[in-house]
């Protein structure tokens, strides 16, 4: 008898914080167990699957050029899994972590990744993507971390772009600040960021891409706190949502790159003579205007603008799930976003609009019971540990 082989599934672990990402191809990759689904957005048979997990994933990011996908699993045995989805291969599997990958992400430029591992490990590792090595080993003074975020390269005060990185990293109790410097042999330098009287407990972060020097924090109680790094400066807190900040992306429009080191230097002459200012991501002379996407535990996304990072309008909400928000990626193809909610729906919304329509339905609790309909290949019954009886269309 041949080996059976799987060609769909019907599950998402919603849970999961940031389970879903799109991928430049009209495909969405997101987690169900210890396995990745590859699925079109244009057609509903369409799925394959990435599996080289022994446990379930609680972690995944994707490289900012949408090639590459990091996961992260559970477990005592626990294994960070590099994905090739050019190629749907896997391309590194790293053993580093005994108790858990928690968090995984990519630097800002797609050069480095780091891991995290769980409060019995205790460390961030930072790998470089194009051998796999580890080249760094951070242990970090409190647990359990609660988000993570890594900056591409830093640009220096006058505006040349240097060979350094910034990894913020959040636990209930403070906000860390790692100074990454690739070039030195002990190139790791340690902050606690002081953040004046604040105590807050971040659940998602963002480094700004129009400005490396500015963070977006997102935390339990809903409040959204714009961050200067350098200082640990809160420049701005704004009450977003209830049941606290599940996801950020960002958008920047008006920022002008114009290459390392902001042009010639007779070029950056010229416009310091013309009186033009630079921002910290070599922006001469244009009005950058920032627009965030934020998913909360209320069920709602939100749209928020600002032209200078301190005074942000709501421009749009949407409710598109009475459960968390979980998960939220940005499909700039097709002008809107994709997001994933802890009931196990996958959605889109149209952000021209500001519309909503799910593409995706799963069950979230445990099957325990299931059957075809009589005389019938084509519909058949799910029920749940949870109650709930759905009918399915193969």
């Amino acid at each position: 008898m041949s080996e059976l082989k799987l060609v769909h599934a019907i599950g998402y672990s919603g849970h999961i914080p940031n389970s879903v990402q799109v991928l430049p191809d009209k495909h969405v990759a997101y987690v169900l167990g210890t396995s990745v689904v590859i699925a079109s957005l244009t057609d509903p048979d369409d799925q394959c699957f990435l599996k080289g997990h022994k446990n379930d994933i609680i972690t995944m990011n994707i490289s900012p050029n949408g090639r590459y996908l990091i996961t992260g699993e559970g477990g005592v045995e626990s294994d960070v899994c590099v994905w090739d989805l050019s190629t749907l291969k896997l391309k590194y599997t790293i053993s580093e972590h005994d108790h858990g990958i928690y968090h995984v992400c990519f630097s800002g430029d797609g050069e480095f990744f780091a891991s995290v591992g769980g409060p019995k490990d205790g460390r961030l590792i930072i790998y470089e993507m194009k051998t796999g090595y580890l080249v760094q080993t951070v242990y970090l003074p409190d647990f359990p971390i609660t988000s993570v975020c890594f900056s591409p390269r830093l640009i220096n005060d006058r505006g040349t772009e240097t060979f350094d990185y910034r990894i913020l990293a959040a636990s209930e109790r403070s906000l860390v600040s790692i100074l990454f410097q690739p070039a030195k042999e002990d190139g790791i330098t340690t902050t606690k960021l002081p953040l004046g009287s604040l105590h807050r407990n971040f659940k998602s972060m963002l480094i700004s891409p129009s400005d490396p020097c500015i963070l977006f924090g997102g935390t339990s109680s809903g409040d959204l706190l714009i961050i200067d790094i350098r200082s640990g400066t809160v420049l701005k807190t704004l009450p977003v949502c209830h049941g606290g900040i599940c996801s950020i992306v960002c958008v920047s429009e008006g920022a002008s790159r114009e290459g390392r080191g902001g042009g010639t230097q007779e070029e950056r002459r010229a416009r310091r003579a013309r009186g033009e200012k630079r921002t910290g991501y070599r922006s001469y002379g244009a009005q950058i205007t920032t627009t965030l996407y934020i998913s909360g535990g209320d069920g709602f996304v939100r749209e928020l603008k600002s032209d200078d990072k301190i005074d942000w309008e709501e421009t749009s909400k949407v409710s598109v799930s009475g459960t968390s928000v979980t998960s939220l990626s940005l499909d700039l193809g097709d002008n809107g976003l994709v997001y994933g909610t802890s009931d196990g729906t996958l959605g889109r919304i149209n952000v021209a609009t500001f519309t909503h329509a799910a593409f995706s339905m799963n069950n979230v609790s445990s099957v325990v019971g299931m059957g075809f309909l009589e005389d019938t290949n084509e519909i058949f019954v799910t029920v749940t540990a949870d109650g709930l009886v759905r009918v399915w269309d193969c």
